[in-house]
């Protein structure tokens, strides 16, 4: 029997099924394309999807990289307080970490391949809203993006918490169990029409749970850990 190491995170509430065509774990025939995007929630949705298929396209294509217009993904962890709040990477990192943690098998040249233990077998998420979705008006610019914030006239940025239950298997003898809440601040693109790609994008990610110690703990951590595993 697997032994599963527990971690407590958050952000994921629909037990999903969908497969991805290139990355489709064994038995999912058909596999669904993933839904439009039409509101915040269905961008969550695809972020649910993108892990249940290790889909690592879909997963990058969500997250926001317009630094012309300062709309660029920031993934981050809240102190103990909840309070405060840092900066732990960007888009390029969280790209790296995804591809490696859905495609272990091609590392790219000159980089350490990912250990045989952390090669999955599936992912199973759950991801369920906690709060309604609210306008972060505080992210807005002043003087149209002069000051590095988001030109109003550009994005709307809303932000909502969902609690998140996802297991990862495993292709060895230990699993992931991370059990959390997560805040999402996702951007709506006001150029492009409705049902176009991009027009929600993930802005910021933040894992609110206490920084990670030991991943053999019961009380080890949250989606940071999981995710600092690939990097």
């Amino acid at each position: 029997m697997k032994a599963r190491v527990w971690l407590p995170i958050a952000g994921i509430g629909v037990l999903l099924a969908a497969c991805a065509d290139e990355t489709q774990p064994p038995g999912c025939d058909p596999c669904p394309p993933p839904p439009d995007t039409l509101s915040p929630g269905d961008l969550v949705h695809g972020l649910a999807i993108a892990y249940q298929t290790r889909n690592y396209e879909l997963f990058a294509s969500l997250l926001a990289h317009d630094p012309d217009r300062n709309a660029d993904y920031l993934y981050l962890q809240a102190d103990s307080t909840g309070l405060g709040q840092t900066a732990l990477w960007g888009y390029g990192e969280e790209v790296r970490i995804h591809r490696r943690m859905f495609r272990p098998e091609d590392p790219l040249p000159g980089e350490a391949p990912v250990h045989a233990d952390l090669w999955l077998s599936s992912i199973t998420v759950h991801l369920t809203p906690k709060t309604s979705w609210e306008e972060r008006t505080d992210l807005y610019s002043a003087d149209r993006g002069a000051d590095g914030k988001l030109d109003p006239a550009v994005w709307k940025a809303v932000e909502a918490a969902y609690s998140a239950d996802l297991l990862l298997d495993t292709q060895s003898e230990v699993d992931y169990q991370i059990r959390a809440t997560e805040i999402f601040v996702v951007i709506e693109d006001l150029t492009r029409q409705m049902g176009a790609p991009g027009k929600f994008l993930l802005l910021s990610w933040t894992d609110l749970c206490s920084a990670p110690r030991s991943l053999g703990s019961l009380d080890s951590g949250c989606w940071t850990a999981v995710k600092s595993l690939y990097i």
